[in-house]
């Protein structure tokens, strides 16, 4: 039996409002790798900046349901963002930004982290989550150029 201690056997999805699948492109100079995803029907986040809400925002704009969880407040690194609740149904959870990536984490059926750097105490977070409860992930790493 899974544990629910991170969620109280709760985890924040709507009624899926897509069926059927959905084709992903990764592009990086040198490929481009096709994911064929059949069952996405929904994308979790914890609402930060970046990767985050962009996800977020794709999900919606493509008619997926969205949702997750958010530390008090929807406490973010920009400030409160109480939007994510009222525009992407992502609900409060916990004062830490550890207790809603582990919640968050367990309610997935998989992870995606994106990260320039998968060392950073956020990413060793979800690591540490993903390892707990037993949840594939996929690491895209990236890297930024400054002109």
């Amino acid at each position: 039996m899974a544990n629910t201690a991170a969620t109280d056997g709760y985890c924040p999805t709507s009624p899926p409002a897509l069926r059927g699948g959905l084709k992903l492109k990764h592009h990086d100079v040198k490929r481009t790798v096709r994911v064929d995803i059949p069952d996405l029907v929904a994308v979790l986040s914890g609402g930060q900046r970046g990767a985050d809400v962009a996800g977020l925002r794709a999900a919606h704009a493509l008619g997926l349901a969205t949702g997750g969880f958010a530390p008090g407040g929807f406490r973010t690194l920009d400030g409160d963002a109480p939007w994510l609740g009222t525009d992407f149904g992502l609900v409060e959870r916990g004062d830490s930004y550890a207790h809603r990536t582990a919640s968050n984490v367990f309610c997935a059926d998989a992870t995606i982290r994106i990260a320039s750097d998968f060392g950073s105490p956020g990413e060793t977070c979800t690591l540490r989550a993903i390892r707990k409860y037993g949840r594939p992930h996929l690491d895209v790493p990236y890297t930024l150029t400054y002109k």
